[in-house]
């Protein structure tokens, strides 16, 4: 029987928030130019007002929603608790879009919006906005579900205390359920057995059982699950709970039913057509847009030090088909002579300039070419050098994993930790990539983009964004 997975609660709950201030902020306008043009006669006036200022509310609109985004408004297991903070960054994100809704009158003089919009739109757009904030704070707050452990052997029994070393607070273990006349530790004690579990799903009010794989094989388990299932109760297991709570996949809990099953999740007519258009048009986007910083780039490494502005390497793509990746030069040209090494945040083979084009992401635009050519995609697991990956397959289960689809410029691993120095490092890496690679979506395509730019802004990604998971890692691997 297959899990009525919650994995996917979390990117519902940030696309759906991220969608309703969107149109909040396209209702205000639209309303507003609607009432300040409804006075004339000629119906046709506020037809042609709404479709000149358009571009720019659709711009404004999509700018709210995505600066809400990079300030992690949306999240649901990390919310912004401070609600006066919440308020400023609301009203920060509507200062933001107006600017960019207003921008769009200084390319068309004629779709300039008109005071008498702006006075109507703005504080019904900002009220609205902060009510939806207030009650997002609220929801996350007070957003809790009561699970239900099925155990029937001691290694079922684990998953309890697994559960008890995440770092959450809105998941709450209610009790365990025992099968087969299991019998718990003297420090434990059951709610009942099996054959009781409807009934105590209604008195526990449960929201979610958690079962293993092996449990729901067994037709006495599963049997009584299901008619649950059915009725509206979740059933998962520890590693989808981990997708959700972390939106990683710890390697301790990935196996290979695991993989059979993340497999079949993404949409891969998407994939296989949808992303494509998708990388071909971006790429196109920003070698226009950035042209200008790929030119200042090449002429900072020419000044910045000797010897070539781009450095050539080859690199895995899918199944493990080698392709040559081209970037701004950012080491020092006898960076490898000792061969071929881990590259660091903060290696001493970066000259000062090639630091600066790390920060920026300026280095990687040559890359684009290589989405264009079809070697890359936009967003995926970052391509490695052939010698890393034979070494690190070797000391990192599933790690060829990642060789099956599409390497990135960009990519979930990417945006949630650092440049990768150790097989350590690789491995946290890889259950961001495995991830990814199960909820692949051009939505997560785009949310992450966003946090490209985020990091980009910031200076970069720090392991204490992943800090949650790897703290729960940490713990996992002590018992």
């Amino acid at each position: 029987m297959p899990f009525n997975t919650p994995s996917k609660k979390h990117w519902s709950h940030v696309w759906s928030h991220f969608a309703l201030d969107g149109y909040i902020w396209l209702a205000a306008f639209i309303t507003a130019t609607i009432v300040r043009f409804s006075g004339d006669d000629s119906s046709t006036t506020i037809l042609t007002a709404l479709l000149r200022y358009a571009p720019g509310i659709l711009a404004g609109s999509l700018t709210l929603s995505s600066v809400c985004y990079l300030f992690s408004l949306y999240s649901r297991h990390r919310p912004c608790s401070n609600l006066s903070r919440r308020y400023l960054l609301v009203i920060a994100a509507v200062l933001v879009s107006t600017i960019v809704t207003l921008s769009y009158g200084s390319i068309d003089f004629s779709a300039r919006i008109g005071r008498g919009v702006l006075i109507l739109a703005l504080p019904s757009a900002t009220v609205l906005l902060l009510l939806h904030h207030h009650y997002l704070r609220l929801q996350s707050s007070a957003f809790q579900e009561k699970l239900l452990l099925i155990a029937g052997c001691q290694k079922d029994l684990s998953d309890s205390d697994r559960f008890l070393q995440m770092n959450q607070n809105h998941y709450i273990l209610s009790g365990i359920v025992t099968t087969h006349n299991f019998q718990l530790p003297a420090t434990q004690t059951a709610l009942g057995d099996i054959s009781d579990l409807k009934q105590l799903v209604k008195i526990h009010h449960i929201d979610c059982i958690l079962a293993t794989s092996s449990n729901l094989r067994d037709d006495t388990i599963a049997t009584p699950i299901r008619s649950l299932r059915y009725s509206g109760t979740s059933v998962t297991n520890l590693t989808t709970l981990c997708e959700e709570l972390y939106q990683a996949v710890p390697l301790s809990l990935v196996d290979s039913s695991w993989l059979l099953s993340a497999s079949s999740q993404p949409d891969w007519a998407y994939i296989r057509k949808f992303k494509r258009i998708f990388d071909v048009i971006t790429a196109i986007f920003f070698l226009i847009v950035l042209a200008p910083f790929l030119i200042l780039g090449m002429i900072s490494v020419r000044l910045g030090s000797k010897g070539p502005i781009f450095y050539s390497q080859i690199r895995s793509g899918r199944f493990s088909r080698d392709f040559k990746v081209t970037k701004l030069r950012t080491m020092k040209t006898d960076a490898e002579k000792s061969g071929a090494q881990w590259s660091s945040e903060n290696d001493e083979r970066i000259t000062k300039v090639g630091k600066f084009l790390r920060l920026t992401r300026i280095d990687e635009i040559p890359q684009l070419w290589c989405i264009l050519t079809g070697e890359m995609s936009f967003v995926g697991p970052r391509p490695e050098r052939p010698e890393f990956v034979e070494q690190l397959a070797q000391e990192i289960p599933f790690y060829n994993e990642r060789l099956l689809i599409q390497p990135g410029l960009t990519g979930w691993a990417q945006v949630n930790y650092p440049y990768g120095a150790s097989v350590d490092d690789a491995a946290r890496k890889l259950e961001y990539d495995l991830y990814y690679m199960k909820h692949m979506s051009v939505v997560l395509d785009l949310f992450i983009l966003l946090d490209t730019v985020k990091t980009i802004l910031r200076g970069g990604t720090s392991k204490s964004r992943g800090g949650q998971l790897t703290e729960f890692l940490d713990k996992l691997s002590k018992t």
